[in-house]
């Protein structure tokens, strides 16, 4: 599966690589928050630099990534960490961090890894 997840510290880090369909994001979320050991998370900090399948993204796959955020708000935390390499994957992450924010989500969109580590789990 292109979608990876970890926990470091109290923070899910969901990691999408290549291509992939948005399903396979919403499993692995799923997976990770079905984990028994799981931390207690503050933050989730999901990471598209590797992806190929991001600028693809519709309109409609960017209000339903929000909308799945939306659902898992209370497992995972009101702070969302997007982080993006290209131009075309940060313009993408801008466009779910003005929705999600419209939600209640406090949200910052990276190019640094480090940085938004930092910001997630502060």
């Amino acid at each position: 599966m292109p979608v990876t997840y970890a926990f470091r510290a109290q923070v899910l880090e969901v990691r999408a690589i290549g291509d992939y369909a948005v399903s396979e994001v919403e499993a692995a979320f799923r997976l990770a928050l079905a984990e028994p050991a799981r931390p207690t998370l503050c933050a989730l900090l999901y990471d598209v630099r590797e992806s190929t399948g991001v600028g693809s993204r519709t309109t409609a796959d960017v209000r339903e990534a929000v909308e799945f955020f939306d659902e898992l708000g209370h497992q995972v935390g009101r702070r969302i960490a997007l982080l993006a390499a290209t131009d075309v994957g940060y313009g993408v992450m801008r466009m779910v961090a003005g929705w999600a924010e419209g939600c209640g989500f406090d949200v910052g969109v990276f190019r640094d890894p480090d940085e938004a580590f930092a910001w997630a789990s502060r």
